[in-house]
């Protein structure tokens, strides 16, 4: 799947120029964040010292500092749908690829339970999910670089906390604790996702070739073989719902209490020097940080439906293999 697009004559050289443009890109839009960052840090500090000196501000000043932070919105908005054009198209140039290296081995592939599936569908469900995750991942790990240390510093600005022990770089080691034990947590159940997706595409895959069998010979898709496919179906979903629920609970769970674990921490720290400008660039940093620690948690689901695709195309790529 990856391999043949990134090692292929034909395909090589725009899969890797696309690759060295979306690590580009993503390198540009963290760069804007972080400017957005300290823009908040700014139009915060400028609002309290409004508040607390009617007198000696005037207004276009907040205006003009909020257009600072408006402007790099603006441009991160831009961007990111730039990309996600171009992202795309990358990813239905990758899926044309794929699809037409396997149908070369149709014959040797055809009997695999949804063949014709894995072909049409799943290669392009495939290239999707993967760009999606490569590009959040990509994201997600430039923000990591740029933000882990800008937080280490703000640690250093807090004069005190509540409930957790001070230590040095409080902060950073409060997201990286909370994430590992949200990835942790989601894990556990979230290993047994991709079974139940690869289940229900198989059942499911069964009972649409009966039903196309059926619209061409009259002795298919009886009423008893349908009922026992469909049942398979049923039962396969029911096992995947159960699985999703315990994550879910978790997972919610997990949501809500990382959302006032900083307030409950800054709570002892919100008096002077402590600036509003300040607060808002620790939370935006904090809530970044955390995001991108909590990648797997993020997109559990996601992760979980691309093994499963990954499961049933490398069945075919080992059949493949053995023509070679």
């Amino acid at each position: 799947m990856i391999n043949y697009f990134f090692f292929s004559e034909e395909t090589s050289t725009y899969a890797f120029l696309g690759l060295i443009w979306f690590i580009s890109i993503s390198l540009v839009i963290v760069k804007i964040e972080l400017s957005s960052n300290d823009a908040l840090r700014i139009f915060g500090d400028s609002l309290q010292y409004a508040i607390q000196y009617t007198e000696t501000i005037q207004l276009k000043d907040i205006l003009l500092k909020f257009l600072d932070i408006l402007k790099a919105k603006i441009l991160i908005i831009l961007v990111k749908s730039f990309l996600n054009f171009t992202s795309r198209k990358y990813i239905l140039y990758w899926r044309i690829s794929l699809s037409k290296y396997y149908l070369d081995f149709w014959h040797e592939i055809h009997s695999q339970e949804g063949a014709a599936q894995r072909i049409q569908e799943d290669t392009m469900r495939f290239c999707t999910l993967f760009e999606m995750l490569f590009i959040k991942f990509l994201h997600d790990l430039f923000i990591a670089v740029a933000y882990l240390p800008l937080l280490a510093s703000l640690s250093r600005k807090i004069p005190k906390v509540w409930i957790f022990p001070k230590v040095p770089n409080f902060l950073l080691a409060l997201a990286i604790c909370i994430a590992t034990i949200g990835s942790i947590i989601s894990l556990i159940p979230g290993v047994y996702i991709p079974k139940a997706i690869v289940d229900i595409d198989k059942s499911e895959a069964a009972l649409r070739k009966e039903l196309v069998l059926g619209e061409i010979l009259t002795e298919s898709a009886n009423i008893d073989t349908l009922q026992e496919l469909y049942k398979k179906v049923e039962n396969s979903y029911y096992i995947y719902y159960y699985r999703n629920f315990f994550l879910n609970i978790l997972k919610t769970t997990y949501i809500q209490l990382n959302a006032i674990t900083l307030w409950l921490t800054l709570s002892a720290s919100l008096v002077r020097p402590f600036t509003l400008g300040l607060l808002k660039q620790t939370m935006d940093a904090f809530d970044k940080v955390s995001a991108t620690c909590n990648f797997i948690m993020t997109h559990l689901g996601e992760l979980a439906e691309l093994i499963a695709l990954y499961i049933r195309l490398r069945k075919i790529e080992l059949i493949i293999s053995k023509c070679l």
